[in-house]
């Protein structure tokens, strides 16, 4: 609420010229889906984030206890992981940047169509701005579903990497027990 607040807060103190420059679309979407996004993303750092780096510590602490020879290893991996999801971020930033602006325009669209209603009734153009509105649908829809794919292909490679890592390190060890070295 207070997020919200202080952005309308914001938006009245803003230019004339800055309004006039401004959607109706972009400003609603503003204080709607982009406050939703910073909430989510704040809950997402301190849940996810949090738990991220307390594994990352226990398991350098018991590798380095119970295998110091996989600590070279460990401390290998964590930065290529990091490189990994610093790169796929960047790729979900921008497609979340697309996928933004065209949720504005839609807003914007909507916005103008219903309060046209009764000039584009007089006028019977009706189904020529549904047309329009559609077609802008379809247009977010497109930008809905690339934003998901980039976003389900970063999780489920994050997946496999994890697991390939366990795998591997289940493996090394397994072949060093073997061995008698462990």
């Amino acid at each position: 609420v207070r997020l919200r607040s202080a952005l309308v807060r914001r938006l009245q103190m803003l230019s004339i010229s800055y309004h006039n420059r401004s959607s109706t679309g972009a400003l609603q979407s503003k204080v709607t889906r982009d406050v939703e996004s910073i909430e989510m993303m704040s809950r997402q750092i301190v849940d996810v984030g949090f738990f991220a780096l307390v594994t990352i510590v226990v398991a350098l602490g018991v590798t380095a206890w119970r295998m110091p020879a996989f600590l070279p290893v460990f401390i290998l991996f964590v930065p290529i992981i990091w490189l990994l999801r610093h790169f796929m971020a960047g790729k979900m930033r921008r497609h979340n940047e697309n996928l933004r602006k065209e949720v504005e325009g839609m807003n914007s669209l909507v916005l103008g169509m219903i309060n046209m209603i009764p000039i584009t009734r007089a006028h019977a153009v009706e189904e020529e701005e549904v047309a329009r509105l559609e077609n802008r649908f379809r247009t977010v829809r497109r930008a809905a579903r690339s934003c998901d794919f980039v976003a389900g292909t970063f999780g489920a490679t994050a997946w496999v990497i994890l697991m390939l890592f366990n795998l591997g390190g289940l493996t090394a060890a397994a072949i060093l027990s073997y061995e008698g070295r462990l």
